[in-house]
């Protein structure tokens, strides 16, 4: 073979090797960049996704906070209102016991005192002191009664007041129930109309002086 074909056939081994090469760069230079579109598309999804998550979250957090500040907004609503209600309603509830007439307990209330001791002091306004005799008397203006102890140690207070006092937390039940038809520990729901409710009169609490009520 002459020297010109030899070289006339390297160069052309030379150019298909060279295509050769050339080729398989560019498929694998072709599968990185579809490898790489791969990735960055799934980058981009889960992206998109944690972002859809999170935009999520945020709206329930600030549903969740809605929520509440709503709920706290109406507890306070209600507690105003019921607050409201309680001081128009203790003093006409006082004038009410004391249109009862509480004194016409005083000799039952006398019997059960006398059951725990021997000497007791009874206040009561000048009407009801005529029917009581024997008895140590003190006045007072008013309604109702106060039975004691002469050392002071057992008192009985039933004056209307009083027995408000001593049920104010019953009776600030009683109106949030009337008013927002809510359940109470009685797990009777309030009567949507004031004809339908019996009122009963509140009961005086006896305690010893000192102790708890």
């Amino acid at each position: 073979m002459t020297l010109d074909k030899i070289r006339s056939s390297i160069i052309k081994d030379a150019e298909k090797r060279a295509a050769e090469i050339e080729s398989e760069a560019s498929e694998n230079a072709k599968k990185i960049i579809e490898d790489a579109k791969k990735e960055a598309s799934a980058i981009e999804k889960k992206a998109e996704e944690e972002a859809k998550a999170e935009m999520k979250r945020v709206e329930m957090e600030k549903k969740s906070d809605l929520d509440n500040a709503t709920t706290a907004l109406m507890n306070a609503a209600e507690a105003e209102a019921v607050s409201n209600a309680m001081e128009k309603v203790m003093p006409k509830l006082s004038r009410m016991l004391s249109d009862q007439n509480l004194d016409r307990m005083l000799k039952s209330a006398i019997k059960e005192m006398e059951k725990t001791t021997d000497e007791i002091i009874v206040t009561v306004n000048k009407r009801a002191a005529a029917s009581l005799k024997g008895y140590a008397v003190k006045h007072m203006d008013g309604e109702g009664f106060i039975i004691e102890s002469k050392d002071g140690r057992i008192r009985l207070d039933a004056t209307p007041s009083k027995i408000v006092e001593e049920n104010s937390e019953l009776i600030r039940a009683e109106i949030s129930a009337f008013m927002f038809g809510k359940k109470h520990d009685s797990g009777r729901t309030a009567p949507k109309n004031a004809s339908d409710r019996k009122h009963k009169a509140a009961k005086p609490s006896k305690r010893k002086a000192g102790g708890k009520r």
